[in-house]
């Protein structure tokens, strides 16, 4: 029987480490861009949110699109990657049945994740959309 010395046992652990360090990072990471994803879908929503609440203070507000798009910006500050163009808003306004004016407004976001998982796509895009009915 061979007993095996302490340099043989370091030479194993560091093999082991090199074999799971890849998998441990990739969950790692995967769970980072998860939460990120969470938070942007989140913040979109808020962010569309607040655009619609903008836009339902009066008739003139409602098509203020400049207006919608700063109310909007206002609250994609901390979200990582806004950029001048992503998000993008779009808003419209219209009756209902009942003959009362509203505006909807939709906030597009393009998430990239951190680390390119090849079975994942390089983008995701996330949409939500409010609809508030405008005060006279």
């Amino acid at each position: 029987m061979r007993v095996a010395s302490r340099g043989s046992q370091l030479g194993q652990s560091l093999v082991e480490i090199a074999l799971i360090l890849p998998v441990l990072l990739t969950i790692i990471s995967g769970t980072v861009d998860v939460g990120r994803l969470a938070y942007a879908y989140i913040t979109i929503g808020n962010a569309s949110y607040a655009g619609a609440q903008y836009a339902s203070q009066s008739p003139e507000q409602s098509l203020d699109s400049t207006g919608i798009q700063v109310a909007v910006a206002a609250g994609t500050t901390t979200l990582y990657g806004a950029t001048g163009s992503n998000p993008s808003v779009a808003s419209t306004t219209g009756t209902d049945p009942y003959g009362h004016q509203f505006v909807s407004v939709s906030v597009t976001f393009v998430f990239a994740p951190v680390v390119p998982y090849p079975v994942l796509p390089s983008s995701i895009s996330i949409s939500r959309t409010v609809r508030m009915r405008v005060q006279t």
